[in-house]
């Protein structure tokens, strides 16, 4: 959706004292020029409210953006902005649980504290579970605009959004082809998505980790060298896919640098010792 574009016009002035004759200026041209008895237009309120989430969203101020997209669908549900709303909705409920409750985890708070301290002032939202052990959020909203809109133009995100990611892979291919399973059948439903740069970096990773575990697994059982060479030929395959797509793209910079990795025989995954 395109918004309206605020342009600001830069004045260079010699002196401080030329401002307020510039802004003296302008009230009185503006003023000369609206017709007698023509109303100045009004701002759009369903685009203004809009354009807040997505700058709330921007700032990752993500309470604001949740708070505001409630409000917009509250207000417009039949709005042409709602998907673009609830996506941007989720996704600040994933920013919220990333900001107030794994990141604090990460960076060694205790998690039964961290999550009591993230319900104490979040659980009102009504969209948390627990994932193995940690706190997650539901992705309803996803799955909602899925099931009201399977044709939207924001389809394969949400789908994306809904992949279940491991948090752990444990030198387990098992965990991994299933990512990789879910990132084709994506790709296959959605041909022409603008993810297609992310999803094809994101299968090669997969098939480098599944190169080094099947190459060098810590678990003698896991080792198997025809599915390493496979692995590798699908990682290198998938990588250079990225290159033009498009070139010098972020996902194209990254394929370039893991590419060189597998050249040189830099390992990403499995440590040396175990």
């Amino acid at each position: 959706m395109q918004l309206c574009n605020i342009v600001e016009k830069k004045a260079g002035l010699r002196m401080k004292g030329n401002f307020l004759i510039v802004c003296l200026f302008l009230i009185f041209f503006t003023a000369g020029c609206l017709i007698p008895g023509q109303k100045t237009p009004k701002k759009d309120p369903e685009r203004e409210l809009f354009r807040e989430i997505m700058v709330a969203f921007e700032n990752r101020a993500y309470e604001s953006s949740i708070t505001i997209s409630q409000q917009f669908l509250s207000q417009y549900p039949q709005s042409k902005g709602r998907d673009a709303v609830l996506m941007r909705m989720g996704e600040s409920f994933e920013g919220l649980l990333k900001q107030e409750y794994q990141d604090p985890v990460g960076e060694g708070v205790n998690e039964a504290k961290a999550r009591a301290n993230f319900l104490e002032k979040y659980e009102h939202y009504n969209c948390w579970e627990s994932e193995k052990e940690y706190l997650a959020y539901n992705k309803k909203v996803y799955r909602n605009l899925l099931e009201k809109n399977p044709g939207s133009h924001y389809a394969d995100e949400a789908s994306y959004n809904l992949i279940p990611w491991e948090k752990e892979y444990d030198e387990d291919p098992l965990r991994i082809n299933q990512e990789i399973s879910s990132l084709e059948k994506l790709l296959t439903k959605y041909p022409g998505t603008s993810l297609r740069p992310k999803i094809l970096f994101q299968m090669g990773y997969r098939f480098h980790l599944l190169y080094e575990i099947h190459s060098f697994s810590h678990k003698p059982f896991r080792k198997n060298q025809e599915k390493a060479q496979e692995s590798l030929r699908q990682a290198e395959y998938l990588y250079r896919l990225c290159l033009n797509v498009p070139k010098g793209s972020e996902y194209s910079k990254k394929a370039l640098h893991y590419l060189e990795l597998l050249k040189k025989g830099t390992k990403i995954y499995i440590n040396s010792q175990p």
